[in-house]
């Protein structure tokens, strides 16, 4: 076997020497925009003509760069798709094209960066003199959801940048989220850098098992064996069952058993690397030496400390390479977990919130602001004109969310509250509309509105067959029901829209709560992928997108249970305070929550011979972001 081993190395080690790229001949894939796409009618192409005189020439390049300034964007699309059609027939420089980047025309941007995408794949001078442009392009990238412009500036972004942590999690996020054009210049990337990143490795797998490689697994396969190589020589057997499982998935393929068995062979070193390192003697076999490595967003000096306290437990002082960035502590076991962190250094009030992930450090900053919740909780109906009966703990219970919200970063004086006769439904809509554009907290970046009360169902006009939800309301009236109760369409679609909060998430505990989900996608992820530990441009994404989601008790006109203040209320609680974090990041997303609150209410329920299935949605419409909570 040892001998099979070393000659698959030898084998497939030639090919990768062979038909290595660089920075000076790898080639991206140029895209630019398919002509039925363009909004407004193509240029003419007569000007391509072979047999044109060099005067044609000219003024054919005068017209171009004269219609790249032009105000009209139908001639500025003329002149930049043109610009593409004859980018060889004229000695263009990139100082004359690249502030054209800069163009707020979609159509325009596609066609320049295209341009200088080709103009950098052809000539080594061009890429040195885009070096000046990579914050523009990097710009243009972040600011445009395009994603043929997006390719295109991964491609340049490539090109102009020799150190790879600095388009690293811009090449993760194109192959997790990314369309087919992103993630393909991002595992061309992959193949130019060759990193040392099984963050990487797993998303190329990942998108492989989902079947998403649109024409260029070859590329992908040979990211995967340029990454095996690079952590060939580690020690950390981590990474070592992850090659294994990304060799399976090639070798299942049929196709690519040969850079499976590279891959397998890797793994392999890996763990003779690991075995020599633990044979060594030592002067204690009960300790070892854990190292991390810190991103730039982190001081060093962060971890100076006599004594630095990890998630509220004091640990020994840590060991500082302050030339490396490294980071390393001596004991038995790691005192960071994968994902969410609090460091304290003793003796000091500070606090900082970091993310460890495949070894690397990271600063997490708070994406949360300024966040507001709206607490609605009725308990005295029988007082009250409405005909409904009184209900037990629901503003009990309501404090406790209170409190978890408070631990999750709601600031005490930013949860506004209505009990019993306060929560009418003009109380409850004066306050949703101080979140609307203009209103008095449209500065809120996060929101989350509860209630917590009876619910039912009236017909909508003359159709008998048509139910819309209700929430019953301290003013609610039988005899005008939609316009004293507080309609659950008007929270999921007036105010849902209304709102300017990136994120915003409504927990109703109420029956019939499921009528406030007309036309939703449902959020019915498997708890098993929500398992998985969730990599961190991938929480980033969820930050960045708008999210519109909706936690209800029960599934349409289902009734809920209101045993000691709602049991749906007491799973939020309790999911919030940890039981949701199934990937034990330290994070709780709404995915999270939704399964979590689900299992316990519909579990709960059963024990009493009730049938209760809360419903989880999002409106997606208006955003697919996930709203997430944790411990600040």
């Amino acid at each position: 076997m040892a001998r099979l081993h070393q000659g698959l190395v030898i084998i497939i080690g030639s090919i990768l020497v062979s038909g290595s790229v660089s920075a000076q001949d790898l080639r991206f894939r140029v895209f630019f925009p398919p002509s039925e796409s363009l909004a407004r009618p193509m240029p003419p192409t007569g000007l391509t003509a072979t047999s044109r005189s060099q005067e044609q020439r000219r003024e054919s390049y005068r017209w171009i760069i004269d219609g790249l300034e032009s105000k009209s964007d139908q001639e500025r699309e003329k002149a930049a798709e043109t610009l593409y059609i004859e980018r060889r027939e004229h000695s263009y420089e990139v100082v004359v094209i690249a502030p054209y980047l800069g163009d707020d025309n979609e159509i325009v941007q596609a066609w320049i960066s295209s341009v200088l995408l080709d103009m950098a794949n052809s000539n080594p001078f061009n890429r040195q003199m885009l070096f000046s442009y990579s914050q523009a392009i990097r710009s243009l990238h972040q600011r445009t959801a395009n994603p043929i412009v997006r390719a295109n500036c991964l491609g340049l972004l490539s090109h102009t940048t020799n150190d790879f942590d600095e388009i690293e999690e811009l090449v993760l996020d194109a192959i997790v989220t990314g369309t087919y054009q992103e993630a393909y210049n991002a595992v061309l990337a992959v193949e130019l850098f060759s990193p040392r990143s099984i963050s990487i490795f797993l998303a190329i797998v990942g998108r492989l098992e989902e079947g998403l490689e649109h024409g260029f697994s070859g590329d992908m396969e040979r990211a995967m064996v340029a990454i095996a190589q690079a952590l060939s020589a580690s020690a950390e057997t981590y990474y070592a069952d992850r090659l294994e499982e990304g060799a399976a998935v090639l070798a299942a393929r049929g196709t690519a058993r040969r850079s499976a068995a590279f891959i397998a062979a890797a793994a392999q070193d890996i763990r003779g690397n690991y075995e020599k390192l633990s044979s060594t003697p030592s002067a204690s076999t009960a300790n070892q030496i854990i190292s991390y490595t810190l991103h730039d967003s982190l001081s060093i000096a962060t971890f100076a400390g006599e004594k630095v306290a990890v998630n509220g437990i004091d640990i020994p002082e840590l060991l500082l390479d302050t030339d490396h960035r490294v980071v390393e502590y001596l004991g038995t076991t790691s005192p960071f977990d994968d994902g969410l962190n609090t460091i304290e250094q003793i003796g000091f009030r500070s606090k900082v919130t970091i993310w460890l992930e495949d070894g690397l450090i990271r600063k997490f900053d708070n994406p949360y602001q300024n966040s507001y919740a709206l607490i609605v909780a009725i308990d005295n109906y029988e007082s009250l004109t409405s005909g409904y009966d009184d209900l037990g703990k629901m503003f009990e219970n309501a404090e406790l969310l209170i409190k978890e919200l408070e631990r999750k970063g709601f600031p005490r004086e930013n949860i506004l509250t209505l009990r019993d006769e306060e929560a009418t439904s003009a109380a409850i809509e004066t306050h949703l509309k101080e979140f609307w554009r203009g209103g008095k907290h449209a500065d809120a970046d996060r929101l989350l509105f509860y209630f917590g009360g009876h619910g039912d169902y009236t017909t909508i006009g003359m159709n008998p067959n048509e139910s819309n939800g209700v929430l019953i309301t301290a003013d609610y009236d039988p005899v005008r029901p939609t316009s004293t109760g507080l309609l659950m369409e008007d929270l999921t679609f007036r105010h849902f829209r209304n709102i300017v909060s990136n994120h915003v998430v409504m927990l109703i505990d109420a029956c019939s709560a499921g009528l406030a989900l007309p036309r939703f996608q449902s959020t019915d992820a498997q708890a098993a992928k929500l398992g998985r530990f969730k990599k961190y441009v991938v929480l980033r994404n969820e930050l960045d997108r708008p999210a519109r989601n909706i936690l209800v008790a029960g599934t349409g006109e289902q009734r809920a249970l209101y045993s000691d203040g709602g049991i749906f209320t007491t799973a939020v609680v309790e999911a919030l305070a940890g039981k949701a974090d199934m990937n034990d990041d330290r994070i709780v997303d709404f995915d999270e929550l939704a399964i979590a609150v689900t299992d316990m209410v519909r579990t709960r329920a059963a024990d009493v011979g009730v049938n209760q299935e809360p419903a989880a949605f999002k409106a997606t419409k208006y955003g697919k972001g996930n709203v997430l909570f944790f411990d600040q």
